[in-house]
């Protein structure tokens, strides 16, 4: 049997009642008799911590010894069962639905009552949020939501009657070969709430479920990162939007960066999926590291070489391998190359060395199925031939020495070729990315200019909804201006429309290029804000309604000194008349509160 998290066992058995922990261990532990007895000591242990923390209320509930006060609570349309699971969050539990309408199994999450912090709830709030945008079939839907009568948010979220991927995988004897395609609808499942900007930060076995028809199903998104979203209260949270919690992390498959505290990328789960892709495979971490995140653990993690899968697998005794189809020595031999170069890519330290993508690891995965070279193997002639060999056997035997040659030409150039297109394509996504996220920094810096032509830049054939986003930023405008130190009251064009005129509360008019967005010329300040300009129908005079009840008269060409026409209360809005082409010797019309008068200049 694959070796279990002892973590994880130990949440399990002490959801249990006490009466039924021993046969629990028994199935779990196997003849793992070091793992049984860290397990025990940690339930044993668990009455001397009750009175060192008297009253504490988790401790009292999930000792097994009392019933849980929260069984047959209702919840909007659902009661609580039965519990199913206790993690470091809260409970699960299995719920039905109150009213019997229709028959329907829910899982329903709490919060634990003692934590009530509001990093923790905005936690639980943020997986529902999380939860509510991911529609995918290999990932449990969210189904309903609120809080508890005493305030404790809850999800309810679609049951999985299922097993942990790994022990399902043990369960059903499943080959190597049928490990990996069921790696691969996890490796879906991934992928697609990556596209959504979803990190998962805690991928493991008891978060990957598969149900009795072998459909896998994706669980837990509490300590989930969002890409590019978190709020002001994800960012002050304690697990922060790159920082997680050693209390959240399970630290068998936690990455470097997360237990260094350095920023979080899909290259996070990529490291996640590998410890568990070995774990499916050879049935052993590729760690030998304390359970509980130490310092111990810590330099384990970031320092440490992870074993290859062959030689774990090499260890285990026949029964473990007879699961997988093969003996221990076949079994080594079946993980040795392509499947010891794929895990050892994913669980490179420096993130920017594993595979860009869970895309690209799933790429692998199915090139090794179907007997193709691999990303992650050496580049190597030898290799490549090899596997060409191997798949063309009984052609290579019947060929002459001079076939098998140009058969192995043919392999190096269909294995350049290939290369050359695969380069060419991650040199255009890398391009693309870049340009977008040039965009986006040149948008955040108001350089619309630059951030255009960045987005112009991406070649058309890979934009996608996140180009279409940000081009939908960019500012239309074909010239912005700074017209004027304070507010615009009024904006006019030229009768030829060659030029704009605009006044402001400063108490200027300025005259501007409608092509270019130059300024022309500038009168005042007028002494009073201006709120209202007019041009004549010759376009060689102005008229100009200011705050303190003045009407005046400008010259175009500024040649002419301003002439008062009128002095009174404030104007709304002046006009020219049509009639007063080529002097300003005609009426001008003023709006004021009291109504419209003429004034004849």
């Amino acid at each position: 049997m694959t070796a279990r998290n002892p973590a994880d066992l130990f949440s399990e058995a002490l959801a249990l009642p006490v009466s039924e922990r021993a046969a629990f261990l028994d199935n779990a532990c196997g003849g793992d008799a070091a793992l049984r007895a860290e397990i025990e000591s940690l339930l044993a242990a668990l009455p001397a911590a009750r009175k060192l923390f008297d009253g504490a209320p988790h401790l009292a509930a999930d000792d097994g010894s009392s019933p849980d006060p929260a069984l047959g609570l209702a919840l909007g349309p659902w009661r609580l069962c039965e519990r199913i699971a206790t993690g470091g969050m809260g409970a699960v539990y299995r719920g039905e639905r109150v009213d019997a309408a229709f028959r329907k199994q829910v899982a329903v999450k709490i919060i634990s009552p003692w934590l009530d912090g509001a990093d923790i709830v905005e936690r639980f709030r943020r997986e529902r949020q999380v939860l509510a945008d991911l529609e995918h079939p290999h990932i449990a839907r969210l189904l309903d939501g609120g809080a508890t009568p005493d305030g404790r948010p809850y999800l309810v979220m679609e049951f999985v009657d299922g097993e942990p991927i790994d022990r399902y995988a043990d369960e059903a004897r499943l080959s190597v070969a049928e490990r990996l395609r069921l790696f691969l609808t996890v490796c879906e499942a991934v992928q697609f709430a990556h596209r959504n900007l979803v990190i998962h930060r805690d991928l493991k076995p008891g978060n990957i479920l598969v149900d009795r028809d072998g459909q896998v199903k994706l669980l837990d998104f509490g300590i989930a990162k969002v890409l590019g979203g978190e709020s002001t209260a994800d960012s002050n949270a304690a697990s922060g939007p790159d920082l997680t919690m050693p209390a959240a992390m399970t630290p068998r498959y936690a990455s470097p960066e997360q237990v260094l505290g350095h920023r979080v990328t899909t290259a996070t789960d990529v490291y996640s999926l590998g410890v568990l892709l070995c774990e499916l495979l050879s049935g052993a971490s590729p760690y030998e590291m304390p359970t509980l995140m130490t310092p111990a653990a810590a330099r384990v993690i970031c320092e440490s070489e992870p074993t290859r899968p062959s030689r774990v697998a090499a260890r285990q005794d026949a029964a473990f391998a007879a699961r997988r189809e093969h003996s221990p020595a076949r079994l080594a031999q079946a993980l040795a190359g392509d499947l010891d170069n794929i895990v050892l890519k994913t669980l490179r330290k420096d993130p920017e060395r594993r595979y860009a993508s869970v895309d690209e690891l799933a790429e692998d995965i199915r090139r090794h199925l179907d007997g193709l070279p691999v990303l992650a193997a050496p580049d190597r002639l030898s290799y490549r031939a090899g596997k060409f060999l191997r798949r063309h056997r009984s052609l290579t035997i019947a060929t002459t020495a001079t076939v098998a040659l140009l058969a192995t030409a043919l392999v190096v150039s269909i294995g350049a070729l290939r290369r050359a297109e695969m380069q060419t394509r991650e040199a255009q996504q890398l391009a693309y990315v870049n340009s977008l996220a040039a965009a986006e920094s040149a948008l955040r810096e108001n350089a619309v200019e630059e951030a255009a032509g960045r987005l112009e830049a991406a070649p058309a054939a890979l934009r996608g909804w996140e180009w279409r986003h940000l081009e939908a930023r960019l500012d239309r405008s074909l010239v912005t201006v700074r017209a004027h130190e304070q507010g615009i009251t009024c904006v006019r064009y030229a009768p030829d429309s060659a030029a704009v005129f605009t006044s402001s509360l400063d108490g200027t008019i300025r005259e501007w290029d409608a092509t270019t967005g130059a300024a022309r010329r500038t009168w005042g300040p007028l002494g009073e804000s201006v709120e209202s300009v007019a041009v004549a129908p010759d376009g060689t005079w102005l008229v100009a309604g200011l705050n303190d009840g003045r009407v005046v008269i400008l010259d175009r060409a500024a040649v002419a000194a301003p002439v008062v026409l009128h002095e009174g209360s404030g104007w709304a809005s002046v006009a020219v008349s049509p009639m007063a082409a080529g002097s300003p010797r005609r009426t001008v019309t003023d709006s004021c509160a009291c109504g419209t008068r003429p004034r004849a200049s």
